[in-house]
C-alpha cells in the first residue's frame, strides 16, 4: 500500500500545480482557454484517481500504471500550456517571479560562452574537442556515467561559473550546462560525490540523487533547455530524486554559443514557490 500511498500523493501535488496553470491561461484569449479548459478537466480527472487510489482492490502496480497515464497526459498539457505563454510574453512581464531565474540563466550562459569562446580563441582547447559528441561510457557505473574529450577542460572552467548562482536564492538547487544532446559534463559539487557500487536498490536510489554527472538528462524538460536557442526557456517539472522521490521544480535555461554554433544550454533549476 506504501506505493499506492505515494502515488496519490504525486497525484494531489500534479492537481495543485495544474490549478495554478488554469488561473495563469485562463485569463487570455480564446485559444488558451481551451487549454485552460483542458487543463482542468485533466486535473479532476488526477484527482479522481487520488481519491480512488487507496480505495482500490487492484495491485499498486496498476494504479501507477494508471497514474503514470495521467502523468503522460499532464505533461503534453503543460508543455502547450507553456509554449502558449511563451508566445504570448507572459514570462517577460516585470512582474513575473520567474524573473530573476531567467535573467540570471541568460547572464551565465553568456558567460559561459564567453569563457568557451576565450579558450577557443587562445587554443587552450579546439572547437573540435569542445564540441566533441563521442561519449565514452564509465565502465561500473549505474546509473551509466560517460567522459568526452573536453572532460578536463569542462571540469577546469565550470565550476567557477556555476557554483556562485546557487547562492543567489534559497530556492535554486542546481546551476548546470547541458550539451546540446543533453549531456551534463559537470555538475553542481553536491551533486557530483563518487558513485557507490551497487548492490541494494538503496545504493541505486542513493547514486541517482547524489551522482548527477556524466549523465545524459533527455526527460522532455532537460532535452528541451538542450536543444533551444530561442532567448530563454521557461519550463516545470517534477524532478526525480531517486527512490521513488519527486520534488516540484521549474527550469530556466538560455543557449550557449561558442563562434556562433550552438553548444548547448545553461539550466537553473529551482524549487516552485508554495
Amino acid at each position: 500500500q506504501s506505493e499506492v500511498a505515494q502515488t496519490s500523493k504525486l497525484i494531489q501535488k500534479v492537481g495543485e500545480a495544474l490549478s495554478r496553470i488554469v488561473e495563469t491561461v485562463g485569463k487570455s484569449n480564446d485559444q488558451v482557454s481551451q487549454i485552460a479548459a483542458a487543463v482542468e478537466e485533466q486535473s479532476a480527472a488526477a484527482e479522481e484517481i487520488a481519491g480512488n487510489a487507496a480505495k482500490t482492490s487492484g495491485s499498486a502496480s496498476e494504479v501507477k500504471a494508471m497514474a503514470d497515464d495521467i502523468m503522460s497526459e499532464v505533461d503534453e498539457l503543460v508543455d502547450i500550456a507553456e509554449i502558449l505563454m511563451d508566445s504570448m510574453g507572459i514570462f517577460k512581464t516585470t512582474k513575473n517571479p520567474d524573473n530573476l531565474f531567467i535573467e540570471n540563466a541568460v547572464q551565465t550562459a553568456v558567460q559561459i560562452s564567453a569563457a568557451m569562446q576565450k579558450a577557443v580563441d587562445s587554443g587552450q582547447i579546439s572547437m573540435n574537442d569542445l564540441f566533441d559528441d563521442k561519449y565514452v561510457s564509465i565502465d561500473g557505473t549505474n546509473p551509466q556515467q560517460f567522459v568526452i574529450r573536453s572532460q578536463p577542460f569542462l571540469e577546469q572552467i565550470l565550476p567557477q561559473i556555476q557554483e556562485p548562482v546557487l547562492k543567489l536564492n534559497e530556492r535554486i538547487a542546481f546551476c548546470v550546462a547541458v550539451d546540446r544532446n543533453g549531456f551534463l559534463p559537470v555538475h553542481n559539487a553536491v551533486y557530483s560525490k563518487p558513485q557507490r557500487r551497487v548492490a541494494t536498490d538503496e545504493d541505486l536510489a542513493w547514486n541517482t540523487a547524489n551522482c548527477r554527472n556524466k549523465k545524459f538528462f533527455k526527460d522532455r524538460v532537460g532535452y528541451a533547455a538542450a536543444q533551444n536557442q530561442n532567448k530563454f526557456l521557461l519550463r516545470a517539472y517534477r524532478r526525480d530524486m531517486g527512490g521513488g522521490e519527486f520534488v516540484q521544480m521549474k527550469d530556466a535555461s538560455a543557449p550557449i554559443y561558442v563562434s556562433g554554433k550552438h553548444w548547448g544550454g545553461l539550466r537553473i533549476g529551482y524549487r516552485s514557490a508554495g
